[in-house]
């Protein structure tokens, strides 16, 4: 490891809110008197955008074609190739809440308030998007606005993974997404 990294947060501890460490779910804590502890919660709003197509994540394996940011036209055509009646209670709260950055930023704002009212810090330690079944466009696109809101609101954050399905290399080996290094607001490895 770096040493930068571990000198820095060889004193520290990290701390996730109950069930999947969403930003709502810190809501439910009360932050322990510990200067060493940061907040830490995952983001992956919409489910039904960034797990289509996982294999792991029960009915969203199903998932498929959910646009993003939201688009009428193009989430017709997604509803069209997603009619299994297990599906409509996710396709129904993409739609109602048509997803985009702003939208994004809503589903951020628990763990910012959690932030503000106890005045400790939070960190992003999961985001991301599985490729199975996402255009690289709608996924670079969700990247980018989610690293632009947290890097605004002043939180650190890490990408979930570095390689693989959720990754900025392919699971088999290969190039580096150029483009997705871009949208997490990283430097390009390509030398120009």
């Amino acid at each position: 490891g770096s040493p930068f990294v571990a000198d820095r947060f060889r004193h520290t501890r990290d701390c996730f809110g109950a069930d999947w460490g969403s930003p709502s779910d810190l809501l439910n804590m009360t932050p322990i008197k510990d200067s060493k502890i940061v907040y830490a919660f995952h983001f992956y709003e919409p489910m039904s955008f960034t797990h289509q197509g996982a294999d792991w994540a029960g009915i969203l394996e199903q998932l498929r074609d959910i646009p993003y940011p939201y688009d009428s036209r193009r989430f017709e055509f997604a509803k069209q190739n997603n009619r299994d009646p297990k599906l409509q209670y996710f396709l129904q709260e993409y739609e109602k809440r048509k997803y985009s950055k702003s939208q994004l930023m809503a589903d951020l704002k628990p763990a910012l308030q959690f932030r503000d009212r106890y005045h400790v810090p939070l960190y992003c330690g999961e985001f991301g998007v599985y490729q199975l079944r996402t255009t690289q466009g709608d996924r670079h696109q969700w990247y980018q606005d989610v690293a632009d809101l947290l890097r605004q609101s002043s939180v650190s954050y890490a990408i979930w993974e570095y390689r693989g399905g959720f990754g900025i290399v392919p699971e088999k080996g290969g190039e580096m997404d150029q483009a997705m290094l871009k949208a997490i607001g990283l430097k390009s490895t390509v030398k120009s």
